[in-house]
């Protein structure tokens, strides 16, 4: 059975997310009887888990963990969730409940949504990331295959010189390499913890280009600003539902024809 996968990370109630995976694959017939043979159990059984007090043992949810799977972090909080639904002591709740929470908050960092990505280091990151041209310029490379520095120039509304002089230090930097008349990117995805003072000038470098692509009103682009009410509670799965669009579309990029350049930029923030 081919399943719809949905994220773990989104629900602090193991049977909330049986009920979600099951709701997810409802096209698909027999996504209860999956589980239910997954656990071992009988799928009348498998119904009184799913609506009444009834629990999964530890041994039937690492089952569907192994048929689900799901990666270590995941398998960890999913055995976390079924342990906190099995509790019935109150101290004990509030300490599973303590570490779930934390681990869905290192979870809404990017660095760990995408396992790690490369970084540069020290003055090679300063220079990559200070200025938003050696970013576009860097992944252009890997789009534009001739007559590179005129296209590019073109493409980024930048001087001739100035490009030429970005991909030199681009090659010192170890990011491109020329292979005859052309050059290659030797890596595609970087990436800048939020930590660093870098990531604030990357973040307010490229808002800048998405404003200025607003003022040319370019009918392939899509802008919106949304300013709404909503509980907490629900802002946090929006952020969640964003997050794991964010590594849907990463993921959709790495596999996909190079032929545009594109920047994607999401606020989501709510006054408190």
């Amino acid at each position: 059975m081919t399943n719809i996968k949905i994220d773990i990370f989104e629900f602090d109630d193991y049977k909330a997310f049986l009920k979600g995976f099951i709701t997810a694959n409802n096209k698909t017939r027999g996504a209860k009887a999956f589980l239910a043979k997954a656990a071992g159990t009988e799928r009348s059984y498998f119904s009184q888990v799913l609506n009444s007090k009834a629990h999964l043992t530890p041994d039937q949810a690492f089952q569907i963990s192994l048929e689900l799977k799901m990666t270590d972090r995941e398998q960890e909080y999913w055995m976390l969730l079924v342990e906190l639904g099995r509790t019935g002591t109150q101290t004990y709740k509030k300490f599973l409940q303590n570490k779930i929470k934390k681990i869905q908050s290192n979870n809404q960092d990017l660095k760990v949504r995408f396992n790690d990505p490369p970084r540069l280091a020290g003055d090679s990151e300063m220079a990559y990331f200070s200025k938003w041209y050696m970013v576009a310029i860097h992944l252009s490379c890997g789009i534009v295959l001739r007559d590179q520095v005129a296209r590019i120039s073109e493409i980024l509304g930048l001087p001739k010189n100035l490009v030429l002089e970005a991909m030199l230090e681009l090659k010192t930097l170890g990011l491109l390499i020329k292979v005859g008349e052309q050059w290659k990117p030797t890596q595609e995805v970087l990436y800048v913890h939020k930590s660093s003072p870098l990531c604030d000038i990357h973040h307010i470098n490229w808002r800048q280009r998405a404003i200025f692509d607003v003022q040319k009103k370019t009918e392939a682009s899509l802008h919106l600003t949304a300013v709404h009410s909503i509980s907490k509670a629900d802002f946090q799965k929006m952020k969640q539902m964003l997050l794991t669009f964010i590594k849907s579309g990463m993921d959709l990029s790495k596999n996909s024809k190079e032929e545009c350049l594109a920047c994607l930029n999401i606020d989501y923030f709510h006054f408190d």
